[in-house]
């Protein structure tokens, strides 16, 4: 790495340094979105490094904040790595690898393991000698409500009415909708996670061999909290029960499950048929879900979801130490899109 180059932790003060750092990889971030993110964390202080210049200008940023992972029978506590850049006219100096190497050295000694998620190329960034494994990449699956998808790609933005009438017969027909009745389950919107969704989230983890400690603290923080994205929530009751909740968000032209947790498979059709009619109401063309759930993902074919393979890969890379708990099983595993860092 230059010589004119060095690596510390945060000072308050560096927010708009980082703020430009971060923006040269990504959409725009706004403080209020950072501040939220790493300093109202319900889990503890962040660890985030910076590469400065010896004249002051901040060239280079890696994020962490504490998260906990239930992998194997254990409660882990993690950093998990997000929002990682170095701008563009200082790339190639070893800076981010040097950050990476601090920032691991860091959490080691405060007794944190590591994991996150990331792109192929990054992936081959961070891998080797780092101590980290991919273990796995987020399946896409997407489901189309009309044809109006299809016929944008084949460049017809205003077709005759009998066409997109046939067509979306044929849409209708191959992605199954309309299919599925939520009738039995009841669906309630929430504001808020209270404490009845701890008892369900440690239900539910039992049968998990690796995800996301689903603490209510935690998912208030994660999606009722976070002031630049709109998120609807709604608990799942089956019987006057709570067996589950799920996450949405409602774009311009299209809707996205964000997270899915239940309390086995029932009611799991009732609830993708739910979330069906919530986007058809949106006026949304398709809607999507990014996961890795052998058990929900047997499931969605029914329900008329088709797996996108052009779609970038979201890999989830842990540490090895840690992913050996495991004993390469992978069948008992639940990440979802809302577990990422990219919402």
């Amino acid at each position: 790495m230059d010589s004119g180059i060095k690596i510390r932790r945060f000072r308050k003060g560096d927010e708009r340094g980082i703020k430009r750092v971060l923006e040269s990889i990504q959409r725009p971030i706004t403080l209020q979105e950072w501040n939220w993110r790493f300093m109202e964390n319900p889990f503890g202080r962040p660890g985030i490094l910076v590469a400065e210049t010896d004249g002051g200008e901040l060239v280079g940023h890696i994020g962490t904040f504490p998260m906990e992972l239930k992998i194997g029978s254990e409660i882990v506590r993690t950093w998990q790595i997000v929002d990682s850049a170095v701008l563009e006219s200082f790339r190639g100096r070893g800076i981010f690898s040097e950050l990476f190497r601090k920032g691991m050295e860091s959490g080691k000694r405060e007794g944190m393991a590591f994991f996150g998620f990331t792109n192929e190329l990054a992936m081959k960034l961070i891998g080797g000698k780092s101590g980290l494994t991919s273990l796995l990449a987020l399946n896409h699956y997407t489901k189309l409500m009309n044809s109006r998808p299809l016929l944008r790609r084949l460049g017809i933005r205003n077709p005759p009415a009998f066409i997109e009438s046939f067509t979306n017969g044929i849409t209708g027909i191959f992605f199954r909708n309309n299919s599925f009745s939520s009738e039995g389950i009841e669906f309630e919107e929430i504001k808020s996670f209270g404490k009845d969704f701890d008892l369900l989230a440690g239900k539910i983890s039992a049968r998990h061999n690796l995800a996301v400690n689903r603490s209510s603290s935690y998912l208030n923080w994660r999606f009722m909290r976070k002031p630049t994205k709109e998120y609807t929530a709604f608990a799942i009751r089956r019987g006057g029960s709570l067996s589950g909740y799920v996450v949405v968000r409602l774009g311009k032209t299209s809707g996205q499950i964000v997270d899915l947790f239940l309390d086995g498979k029932k009611g799991l059709l009732g609830t993708l048929g739910f979330c069906e009619e919530f986007f058809r109401k949106g006026e949304a063309d398709s809607f999507s879900i990014r996961i890795y759930s052998p058990q929900i993902e047997s499931e969605l074919g029914k329900a008329g979801f088709v797996k996108n393979f052009l779609s970038e890969k979201s890999y989830f890379f842990l540490e090895k130490e840690k992913a050996e708990i495991m004993n390469g099983d992978l069948r008992r595993i639940h990440l979802i899109f809302g577990d990422s860092d990219w919402l």
